[in-house]
Order: C-alpha cells, then sequence, then structure tokens
C-alpha cells in the first residue's frame, strides 16, 4: 500500500497531464478578449485573441516580440476581407530602436501641428512582423478557447515592447474599429 502511494505520486499520468491541459485552458482564458464589429445591429465581424506571451511564457518571450493567437470569423470572401482589415498593436515603448525613432518622429510631427493649431494625431500602432496560419488540428488550437469551425486561427507576432498595458487593435473598412485591452502580469520577484 504505502509502495503504491509513493510511486503513484511520483510518476506523470493521464490524470495528472488532463489537470494540466484545464491550468492551460484556465490561463489562456484569462488572457483572452474578444469584441464584434457590428452594424445595425448586425455582426460582421467577430475577433477574439490569446496573449500567448502570458500563456507560454517559456515559449513566447516578450524580448523576442509580443504574440497573440487571433481568430476572425466573419461572412466576407477572403480576397475582399484581406484587403479590407488592419490589427495593429498600439503600445508606446518598442525595444527596436527603428521604432523608437518611428513614434519620436510622430509626437515630433504633433508637436508641429499643434503649434499651426490643428489637431494632433493618434498613433495608430504597429504592424504585425509576422502572420502565420493555425490549423485545427495544431497542438496550439486545441489548447486555446473560444474556438470554432468557422473561424480562422493565426499566430500573430508583434514587436518586442515594453509596455504593461497592449492594445490590439481590429479595424475592418468600413466599419468602426474594435479594440481589445491586455495587461501584462508582473514579474515576479
Amino acid at each position: 500500500m504505502a509502495t503504491l502511494l509513493i510511486t503513484g505520486c511520483g510518476q506523470k499520468n493521464e490524470v495528472t497531464d488532463l489537470f494540466r491541459k484545464d491550468l492551460l485552458y484556465d490561463k489562456a482564458l484569462q488572457y483572452t478578449r474578444g469584441a464584434q464589429v457590428v452594424r445595425e445591429l448586425e455582426t460582421k465581424a467577430a475577433i477574439t485573441a490569446t496573449l500567448l506571451n502570458e500563456v507560454f511564457p517559456d515559449r513566447y518571450r516578450y524580448d523576442d516580440g509580443v504574440y497573440f493567437f487571433v481568430g476572425i470569423v466573419t461572412d466576407m470572401n477572403v480576397k475582399k476581407f484581406k484587403s479590407s482589415y488592419s490589427l495593429k498593436l498600439i503600445a508606446k515603448q518598442p525595444l527596436d530602436k527603428k521604432l523608437k525613432e518611428a513614434i519620436k518622429a510622430h509626437k515630433k510631427k504633433n508637436k508641429e501641428l499643434k503649434k499651426r493649431g490643428e489637431k494632433a494625431k493618434t498613433f495608430e500602432g504597429f504592424d504585425p512582423v509576422s502572420i502565420q496560419p493555425v490549423d485545427d488540428t495544431s497542438e496550439l488550437y486545441q489548447m486555446m478557447p473560444n474556438v470554432n469551425r468557422w473561424g480562422k486561427y493565426f499566430l500573430v507576432k508583434y514587436p518586442a515592447v515594453k509596455d504593461k498595458k497592449l492594445v490590439l487593435k481590429f479595424s475592418l473598412y468600413p466599419y468602426e474599429p474594435v479594440t481589445l485591452p491586455f495587461v501584462r502580469a508582473t514579474p515576479r520577484r
């Protein structure tokens, strides 16, 4: 009996794997946001995004970039959708030198606009570094919440940033954009 208790807890088995999957799913759910693009009470598109850096910190490191698992459901055909959407990361503290210079130039331009009495322009955010399709057989897809057979799913990478607060801005022309706010966890010491 004592041998069973000692060896039963010491080995990984199907039961411990089930709990691990539940913990990952719960963490993914915690860092998932969703929104709908609506016009005249009709949903034109739905988007969900999961901040992967918080769910899998060893695989998706902040110093390498900001990673999202993004799902989009729309009735638009692919060609029309690709020509009319935008997915930007709004952050103010990039680690990349070129991006820092771009933000600095944007701020300088806004100061000039204000001096002339014109309205300052909002920083639109960063474009993705890469977008990779994720199919329904992948391990990542299987672990993510809010997936369904009608959606198209992607692994989206953005440049590395220092910001604690991040916002994904999804635009689908000609409709109003929607935003998905995220907050990075405070690093543990």
